[in-house]
C-alpha cells in the first residue's frame, strides 16, 4: 500500500515535466513544418536562414511557453498531492476507528458494573463504575433526593432523580459502556419509585453529538439554563416499572 502511494505521487510530480516536453515537441513540429514549407520571398530567407536559426526559434519558444505554464502545473501538482494526503488520512482514520471500535467491543465484553451507595443528608447517591480488574473505564453519579430535600429544594420540582458526571474513557468509547450505565441508573430510579430522571448537557464540556445521544435515549429538553450553555433534559420513567424484575440483577 505504501509503494502504491509512492508511485502515485511520483506520477503526479512527473506530469509537469512531461507537459513541458510535450510543449517543446509541439513547437519543434510547428517550426519544422514551417521551415519545410516552400516560401518564395525574402521573409523565408530572413526567418529560416539556417538550421541553427530554426533551433534557436524552437528553444526560445519552448522556454517562453514553459515559463508561462510551469507555475500553474506546479500549483496543480501541490494541490493534487494535498488532496491525496487528505483522502488517505481520512481512509486511515476510518480504518483506525473501525479497528478501535473492534478493540473497544473486546474491552467491553470483559468490564463489569459496580456501584457504591452513599447516604448523604439531602440525597442518596449511587456511584456507578465500569471496571476491568483495577482499571475504571466509565463513571456515573445518580442522586435521588430524600423527602425533606425534595420538598424544600426547588431544583427537584422538575425531576425525581438526577444523573451527573457521566464519563467514559476514550479507549472504551463506542462500545456501549455509557448506554449500560444509563440503563442501570434508570433501573435504580424505578426501584426508588422515581417517575422522572433529569440530567444536564453543557456545550463547554461535551460535544453536540452527546446531546443528540441523550435525546435518542428518550431525554427531552426542558429548558436552557440562564448561562446559555447548560441544557436541562428530563426522561419520563412512568412506563418503565416493568424493569423492576430485571433490576434485581443489579444488586447481586
Amino acid at each position: 500500500m505504501t509503494v502504491l502511494r509512492f508511485l502515485k505521487r511520483v506520477g503526479i510530480v512527473v506530469i509537469p515535466f512531461l507537459a513541458v516536453i510535450m510543449v517543446t515537441l509541439v513547437f519543434y513540429g510547428i517550426l519544422t513544418l514551417a521551415s519545410n514549407t516552400v516560401h518564395l520571398g525574402k521573409l523565408y530567407l530572413e526567418l529560416f536562414l539556417s538550421d541553427k536559426m530554426l533551433a534557436a526559434y524552437w528553444i526560445f519558444a519552448s522556454i517562453a511557453v514553459s515559463f508561462m505554464i510551469y507555475p500553474s502545473l506546479i500549483n496543480w501538482t501541490k494541490a493534487k498531492i494535498r488532496q491525496m494526503d487528505a483522502e488517505e488520512s481520512k481512509a486511515d482514520e476510518q480504518k483506525g476507528n473501525k479497528s478501535e471500535h473492534v478493540s473497544n467491543v473486546k474491552v467491553y465484553s470483559f468490564v463489569h458494573l459496580s456501584y457504591q451507595l452513599q447516604d448523604w443528608y439531602n440525597v442518596r447517591r449511587y456511584l456507578m463504575t465500569e471496571n476491568l480488574k483495577t482499571e475504571v473505564y466509565g463513571t456515573l453519579h445518580l442522586d435521588i433526593p430524600k423527602q425533606h430535600a425534595k420538598e424544600s429544594d426547588p431544583f427537584w420540582k422538575d425531576c425525581d432523580a438526577f444523573i451527573w458526571a457521566v464519563f467514559v474513557d476514550y479507549c472504551a468509547r463506542k462500545a456501549g459502556v455509557a448506554r449500560k450505565m444509563m440503563r442501570e441508573a434508570e433501573v435504580v430510579c424505578v426501584m426508588e419509585r422515581c417517575l422522572t430522571v433529569g440530567l444536564r448537557w453543557d456545550d463547554r464540556e461535551s460535544e453536540p453529538w452527546v446531546l443528540d445521544w441523550y435525546k435518542r435515549s428518550g431525554y427531552k429538553e426542558k429548558r436552557v439554563e440562564e448561562d446559555g450553555h447548560a441544557h436541562f433534559l428530563v426522561k419520563d420513567l412512568s412506563d418503565k416499572y416493568n424493569l423492576r424484575s430485571s433490576s434485581k440483577r443489579f444488586f447481586r
